[in-house]
């Protein structure tokens, strides 16, 4: 690597209740939750508790 490059390396690692197969398309959509509704059975805003 020269002087003047710049590398980033970014992992993700889900540690969560799981996703459906057909959801994993949206999963880096901005603030996008699987279910919307108001009966949800996990709350939060889906922004992690490091940004919330």
């Amino acid at each position: 690597m020269q002087a003047n490059q710049s590398r980033i390396r970014i992992e993700v690692t889900d540690m969560g209740i799981g996703i459906a197969e057909e959801q994993i398309e949206n999963i880096f959509e901005s603030f996008t939750q699987v279910s919307q509704g108001i009966n949800r059975r996990f709350g939060g805003t889906g922004l992690d508790l490091t940004i919330s």
